[in-house]
């Protein structure tokens, strides 16, 4: 679906939209962090204006890596249980 059809408006205005936003409750400082470098590359905010979702490439490997911290500390807190015999 592309800006014209989801503002229903087939005029050149329409493709003059040049806003994105992308709302984030409760993100940690690395997905800030990793927006901030992600956006001063112009080459990504050329692609988030022609399609909003490249957004979410950030987001994803944030989140990603988020997960793959947490992982690694659950290994370290609970890895000796793993190595206990009974």
């Amino acid at each position: 679906m592309g800006r014209r059809d989801l503002y229903g408006d087939d005029s050149e205005e329409a493709e003059k939209i040049s806003n994105v936003t992308l709302v984030c409750s409760g993100a940690p400082e690395g997905l800030e962090i990793r927006l901030k470098t992600f956006l001063a590359v112009p080459r990504n905010v050329e692609a988030v204006m022609q399609d909003p979702y490249a957004l979410w490439i950030p987001v994803l490997v944030e989140s990603w890596n988020m997960m793959d911290d947490t992982v690694w500390y659950l290994q370290e807190l609970f890895g000796e249980l793993e190595n206990v015999s009974p």
